[in-house]
């Protein structure tokens, strides 16, 4: 993909208009599109692309939303969807009232780009000296973000996201194929756990430490319910089950983000891409 850079446009009038009837004026989103959407701009990102190739999104835009990400604790599916529609988020980005949004995958690729040229530092110490010129940090003491850490909070959200969406696709299929089956094998608390969310709902609504510990809480144990699952469908009465789509799917995507220990009494998720070659590699998951 090539970059070809715009320069940052004024808050539509549109989306001006109501977002300051609805928000006051210290609202933390209203405060991010007047004061700070200026911090980054397509220029910064030049040297991420190549020369050639389809035109990209704007990365200045893409690393606004990886900071409201950070901020609201959103996967990248639920980003996506309040980029689309909520007024708040689009007064941030400087947006027109009908912007219709973005593949969420686009999110996934900007992270892997900045990573891959150690160019996360640039976003986020951008707006640390910002904040530095607006006199809300003070004194000699380095101040710095671990933007690194913010980064891969997101990327763990929508790991969790993709790994229960897996899970919740697999026992659908299921259900539709043999109702009778499932009910006698999968834990009633199942269809709470997994039935009842939908996209569009928060996986995580704490904050801070709290929400780290959730989602590897919510990593765990979902992975641990994927692994009972597939050990089910390796019974003789799970013959017909077994080639169904979605559980090839839910049998891949464990195999790339979880490894089972050797007495499969634990799983561990896979942090990183060195890790899934590992366990393939090893033949951990079979």
């Amino acid at each position: 993909m090539c970059l070809k850079s715009k320069p940052l446009t004024p808050i539509p009038q549109d989306t001006r208009q109501v977002a300051q009837r609805i928000y006051p004026p210290e609202h933390l989103l209203r405060r991010l599109g007047e004061e700070y959407a200026d911090v980054l701009r397509d220029e910064d990102f030049a040297d991420l692309y190549s020369p050639t190739g389809q035109p990209a999104l704007s990365p200045s835009l893409l690393a606004l939303v990886t900071v409201l990400q950070a901020i609201e604790h959103c996967s990248d599916r639920l980003a996506a969807e309040m980029v689309r529609s909520r007024i708040d988020w689009k007064y941030a980005l400087h947006l027109p009232l009908d912007y219709p949004g973005f593949d969420p995958s686009v999110l996934c690729e900007f992270r892997q780009r900045l990573v891959t040229h150690q160019a996360h530092r640039r976003v986020f110490d951008a707006f640390l000296q910002r904040l530095k010129e607006k006199g809300f940090l003070k004194g000699r003491a380095l101040q710095r973000t671990d933007s690194l850490a913010i980064v891969a909070a997101v990327r763990e959200l929508t790991k969790t996201e993709l790994v229960r969406e897996t899970l919740r696709l697999a026992l659908e299929a299921i259900a539709r194929k043999d109702p009778r089956w499932l009910q006698t094998h999968v834990p009633a608390d199942w269809l709470q756990t997994y039935g009842a969310w939908t996209p569009g709902e928060r996986l995580v609504r704490k904050s801070g430490p709290h929400a780290g510990a959730e989602i590897k809480r919510l990593l765990a144990r979902t992975g641990q319910d994927g692994f009972t699952l597939l050990q089910a469908l390796e019974a003789p009465d799970a013959t017909a089950l077994r080639p169904l789509p979605a559980v090839d799917v839910l049998r891949t995507v464990w195999y790339q983000h979880y490894q089972c220990d050797p007495l499969k009494t634990s799983v561990i998720p896979l942090d990183t891409t060195e890790d899934v070659q590992v366990v393939q590699q090893g033949g951990l998951l079979t």
